[in-house]
């Protein structure tokens, strides 16, 4: 690629200071100072008016050479084309890439998200065997020295995902797996451990908020009557007149 740009470079630096050729005429440093000056070519084929003289034939132009611009943008071109190829990452500004759908897009970055899934492998096995000197250097008090074991280090990707998909999925899974395994399949959860302990929170208070609206509609609870419901009010009135 720094090659093929390098030419085009070239290119253009070689049109820019290309010669002009006058063939049929000698110019004088007068005539070569008002071309300079005026930018105009107003030549004759010959120096005097005698018409027995044999004029010559006059030709002005620029010396050029073959132009090579659609080969060196279809050598550079695919020379990207073979770079991305080879090296496995998407081209991010390939103009068919914007109009991909989710699943599309995914199955794009399948050859990176490789990559990367092998990359993590060997981090994570380098992060545990920091984890395990530091347990065992006695540092962290109450921790035990076997606990980088139980360490779940995951990687999260910044790839496009079909929500849609992952919530139909995500559907299915829930009669069939834990409740832990199938948040993991939804990509808008960061956590499952800390969205489960969430959803166990909002369930509590949940629950709470129906029992105080139970009370105050004058429910039994816990097996006893609600001393402010109008059951045990008639029974107070009862008991005072007997």
């Amino acid at each position: 690629i720094d090659k093929a740009m390098s030419e085009k470079a070239n290119d253009v630096d070689y049109f820019a200071d290309a010669y002009m050729k006058v063939l049929g005429a000698i110019l004088s440093e007068d005539d070569l100072e008002n071309l300079r000056n005026y930018r105009i070519i107003n030549l004759k084929s010959r120096e005097s008016d005698d018409p027995n003289e044999t004029p010559e034939n006059l030709d002005v132009d620029f010396l050029s050479k073959p132009n090579a611009d659609t080969t060196q943008e279809n050598l550079i071109n695919r020379v990207i084309d073979n770079l991305y190829q080879v090296s496995m990452i998407t081209n991010l500004n390939d103009k068919d890439f914007g109009n991909s759908t989710g699943v599309a897009l995914e199955m794009k970055y399948k050859p990176m998200l490789n990559l990367a899934t092998l990359k993590a492998r060997g981090f994570t096995e380098a992060l545990k065997d920091m984890y395990q000197v530091v347990f065992a250097s006695d540092l962290i008090e109450n921790i035990d020295r076997e606990a980088w074991k139980d360490l779940d280090i995951n990687f999260k990707y910044d790839l496009p995902h079909d929500t849609l998909s992952e919530a139909q999925t995500a559907q299915i899974l829930a009669n069939l797996v834990s409740s832990e395994t199938w948040l993991k399949t939804l990509s808008i959860v960061n956590d499952p451990r800390q969205e489960l302990e969430r959803m166990d929170k909002e369930q509590r208070e949940q629950i709470q908020a129906n029992m105080q609206v139970l009370k105050q509609n004058n429910a039994v609870t816990d097996g006893e009557t609600n001393a402010n419901s109008r059951t045990s009010q008639e029974a107070d009135r009862l008991s005072a007149r007997t």
